[in-house]
């Protein structure tokens, strides 16, 4: 009875699956997705949505949206200059050609011409996170976790800029209060600091919070690359009193960290230009009036912030150096396609038991070879373990074939 059972099973399933297969580009998933996820950007193709394509010459307005996918639906405005002033290269969008993981990768071009007003970033709207949010914001006011990718072309240099800035609502009008300065600098250093709403340097390292990737010094070291991705990180857990840097998941800076007050204030500035009161952003420095010293200009990719401190080896995964197996790849050439197919088709029907798999086609480690594994494989068809999928051209064809014989072996075996 189980036997006939999973025959039914899979042959409803399978009758079904094959309908369901698409082979289109996907969206990449967070590699860390708990309660504790805030902001998610994988920056994949399809992500970034124009609203206004044609600078105005009167009213200033959002150039367009950009999609964060950790479910809590926080999508970023994205700014370019004034209008009036846009009259150098500057931009914003998707390349799909150089990415990390996914689909695209963002890519910002801040102007060319002297006197541009303002620069590109993404608006991350922290007053609204703060007053509409506060199961979000709440725990981040004692732990906060900021990661990146990150790509420089040689053309734009060594240069200041802001992957992830924020403002908050201190007692002085917000100048220096709350928030991270979590940047490249010129000279080829990270500064990672974080303040919180009384001013106070929660995160203050050597040299004003300033590392070389490589040594983790202040004051030797070599440049980060050029025309290359390379990840960082910084987490802040003022519940154990530690502070980590990471670069390319390699802790490379930790302290202890001091101060008190809202660590997660990311918002409270002084409405500027008619943009929002509220700069917690990436591209740029967080004070909108004196923008044009820190704007990040190159390509970023899987930019994530936690409201908890992740641990050494949870920013390892987010490096991609702990890459988790992909579910449907039993050959493990991160590829979940045709191939698999056969090894799961190969294997069908059989109780190789718990622990086997993935390689005898048991993709859910259940101890049997059925349909619920064909299940996770169809789901899973056509991704890689980079978080890309693309069309395979014959492999519906090959799957077909597959299934149509042992379909018809299976009535031989029952005639």
């Amino acid at each position: 009875m189980k036997v006939a059972f999973r025959w039914f099973f899979f042959t409803a399933a399978a009758s079904l699956g094959f309908l369901a297969i698409s082979p289109a580009t996907t969206v990449a998933q967070p590699l860390i997705n708990d309660s504790s996820l805030v902001f998610y950007f994988p920056f994949d193709d399809g992500d970034f949505t124009v609203l206004n394509e044609e600078p105005d010459p009167v009213f200033d307005l959002p150039y367009g949206t950009i999609a964060d996918h950790s479910g809590n639906g926080f999508d970023g405005t994205v700014w370019t200059p004034s209008p009036i002033f846009q009259l150098g290269t500057a931009s914003f969008g998707i390349d799909t050609a150089n990415t990390v993981r996914g689909s695209g990768a963002a890519h910002i071009v801040q102007s060319d011409f002297p006197g541009d007003d303002g620069p590109v970033y993404a608006d991350l709207h922290g007053e609204d996170l703060m007053e509409n949010h506060p199961e979000k914001t709440a725990a981040a006011t004692n732990s906060v976790t900021y990661a990146a990718w990150v790509y420089v072309p040689s053309e734009t240099g060594l240069h200041t800029g802001s992957v992830f800035q924020g403002r908050g609502s201190g007692p002085n009008g917000g100048s220096g209060h709350g928030g991270p300065h979590f940047q490249l600098e010129g000279d080829g250093r990270f500064r990672m600091v974080n303040r919180d709403s009384d001013g106070n340097g929660v995160v203050d390292a050597p040299g004003g919070g300033r590392w070389y990737p490589d040594t983790g010094s202040d004051t030797t070291g070599t440049a980060y690359p050029l025309d290359e991705w390379f990840h960082i990180a910084m987490t802040v857990d003022s519940n154990t009193g530690l502070y980590n840097m990471y670069y390319n998941g390699e802790a490379k800076v930790f302290g202890f960290t001091t101060g008190s007050g809202l660590l997660g204030d990311w918002g409270g500035m002084t409405e500027v230009s008619g943009r929002g009161s509220d700069m917690f952003a990436f591209g740029m420095w967080a004070v909108y009036d004196n923008a044009t010293s820190r704007n990040f200009e190159g390509f970023m990719d899987e930019a994530y912030v936690f409201n908890r401190a992740l641990t050494a080896e949870e920013i390892g995964t987010l490096a991609l150096l702990n890459t988790p197996g992909l579910p449907g790849d039993g050959n493990g050439d991160g590829w979940v396609d045709g191939l698999d197919y056969l090894l799961w088709a190969g294997n069908f029907g059989s109780n190789p038991g718990v622990g086997t798999g993935p390689g005898n086609g048991d993709y859910n480690d259940d101890g049997s070879v059925d349909g619920l594994d064909y299940l996770l494989w169809a789901g899973n068809f056509g991704n890689h373990a980079s978080g890309t999928a693309v069309p395979e051209p014959g492999t519906f064809a090959l799957c077909g074939l597959g299934l149509s014989m042992l379909l018809g072996l299976r009535r031989r075996r029952n005639g």
